[in-house]
């Protein structure tokens, strides 16, 4: 899995489910930390985005994973502040108590990350991913809070938070309310819709050149603005999907996705064998792109395929060469 590719990081490229820091060490989703460093501190190492050399995949993928951010506020008074990819985080006075329900007063820690781009998701494994449907995201965003204790603190049911998240174009429709668990066979992030009204809800605020998609909720953890993007009229093809890299042999973890062109989508490809040879058949047949990479020889290698139309048993081979992983995000976030 994806997400197990990841495991034993450092902790500024680990992500920890936080729904109860108490257990932060024991669940780990390795593709991306959320980073306490204002709370814990940080890694004294840090990396340079070249094409080498790493330790394996891992470590080439941290030099381009998204980090999260620590805002600091009063929790009597609440606060608003903005992500670093622009979503504006709206915090209640007086939002939040313990885990025993008693109220909480004094500076506490808000921990959020934004994912709202194909290379936000794709390099640091928090995508539209459910095993058994293709979604399509307006955006994804994991929000928590700390006291000066660091016990995870709870929103109180009867006040939300609001986060605003900015659209580069018109967001698609029938977007619900989507919350993230943990699968706990692989460590990925699964998303599921969740329809309580009482629990997060989703608002198209349109305006001229501002499109912007409100998620309000109580929920902590990974929430979401989603739909799917499965049509059960259509035909899904079996096919597979090989890497090639001209006189090498594979031995490190390749990461393979299908990339949805027109849609802020893609799905995870897992069924592998052991010559790393992907087969596939939930894979919608649109348009998109096979994005793929690995390390060989402690050397970062990608490749991309467009495929106007998907075939059934057909075989599609991925030429893989050496190149930054800066240079490969550039690549995989001019997308369509």
């Amino acid at each position: 899995m994806f997400g197990t590719l990841f495991a034993g990081m450092c902790l500024n490229y680990r992500i920890a489910m936080m729904d109860n820091m108490k257990t932060m060490k024991k669940y780990l989703l390795p593709a991306f930390m959320i980073t306490i460093t204002a709370i814990m501190g940080s890694c004294s190492k840090s990396y340079t985005p070249t094409v080498g050399p790493y330790s394996n995949l891992e470590f080439a993928v941290a030099t381009i994973t998204s980090a999260a951010e620590t805002t600091f506020v009063d929790a009597s008074k609440g606060g608003t502040y903005y992500g670093k990819s622009g979503s504006r985080f709206i915090i209640p006075q007086n939002a939040f108590q313990t885990s025993g329900g008693g109220a909480v007063t004094g500076t506490i820690g808000i921990i959020s990350a934004e994912f709202l781009t194909k290379t936000d998701m794709m390099f640091s494994g928090i995508f539209p991913y459910n095993p058994s449907n293709n979604l399509a995201t307006a955006g994804e965003v994991y929000i928590n809070a700390l006291d000066q204790n660091l016990n995870t603190l709870n929103f109180t049911t009867d006040l939300r938070y609001t986060i605003n998240i900015p659209q580069a174009g018109t967001p698609p429709e029938g977007l619900s309310f989507f919350v993230g668990g943990q699968i706990p066979s692989s460590k990925d992030v699964a998303w599921s819709a969740d329809l309580d009204s009482n629990v997060g809800s989703i608002t198209y605020m349109l305006g001229h050149n501002a499109d912007t998609i409100s998620i309000t909720s109580n929920k902590t953890g990974f929430v979401a603005a989603d739909k799917s993007i499965d049509d059960p009229k259509t035909h899904y093809p079996t096919f597979s999907v090989t890497p090639v890299i001209p006189g090498v042999t594979l031995s490190d973890t390749v990461a393979a996705f299908a990339v949805y062109d027109g849609y802020n989508s893609m799905w995870l490809m897992q069924n592998v064998n052991s010559n790393h040879i992907f087969t596939e058949s939930q894979v919608r047949p649109i348009p998109l792109h096979f994005v793929l990479m690995t390390v060989v020889n402690g050397y970062f290698y990608a490749g991309i395929l467009a495929v106007p139309q998907l075939t059934n048993n057909a075989n599609y081979q991925v030429t893989l060469t050496q190149i930054a992983p800066s240079d490969f995000k550039t690549m995989v976030g001019n997308l369509p």
